[in-house]
């Protein structure tokens, strides 16, 4: 067997992943939608997010990070606005799909580590100000960015970067 099918098979189970954990708690798409239509919508996701993490073969900074997710969510909306619930992919569903892809990749060592961590409802429960909030219902960057500055603190009170403290508390999950 090559490395190119091993590596392919890797990718392929890295986005489903990806996919499953950003779908399965976010309603992504309209009711009953026919399942091409739902191929489609994650076809595009994949390309994008193949695409995007590239650019993390070396470090990126915050501000491109933050605009890589923006992209991504105004992406899937302009081109699947018509299939999705309320009419868009939003920034929570954008965010946990880059960032969780990026986070697969970095912990096989094929891009530098990402600026930030997948956001969801076990690092948002660690959180002071920004307790209550729903990750699937994000649809703004400024939400975004507040939580992000709060785990930043949390994070540089442990002397890490936010990628490095969300992979610890997440192996010291029960």
């Amino acid at each position: 067997m090559s490395t190119s099918n091993k590596e392919q098979f890797l990718l392929d189970q890295i986005f489903s992943m990806t996919l499953a954990a950003t779908v399965q708690r976010s309603p992504t798409y309209q009711e009953n939608l026919n399942e091409s239509h739902k191929t489609s919508v994650r076809n595009t996701l994949r390309k994008h997010l193949i695409q995007v993490s590239v650019q993390y073969r070396e470090k990126v900074s915050e501000a491109e990070h933050c605009a890589n997710i923006e992209n991504l969510a105004n992406v899937v909306t302009n081109q699947h606005k018509n299939v999705l619930y309320e009419n868009q992919f939003r920034i929570g569903s954008a965010q946990k799909a880059l960032n969780l892809y990026l986070k697969y990749l970095w912990c096989l060592n094929r891009i530098e580590m990402p600026p930030h961590c997948p956001i969801d409802a076990d690092v948002i429960a660690k959180l002071d100000t920004c307790k209550n909030v729903k990750w699937t219902k994000i649809t703004d960057m400024k939400e975004y960015q507040a939580i992000i500055r709060e785990v930043r603190g949390i994070a540089e009170k442990e002397s890490q970067p936010i990628a490095e403290w969300e992979l610890q508390f997440y192996n010291a999950a029960p």
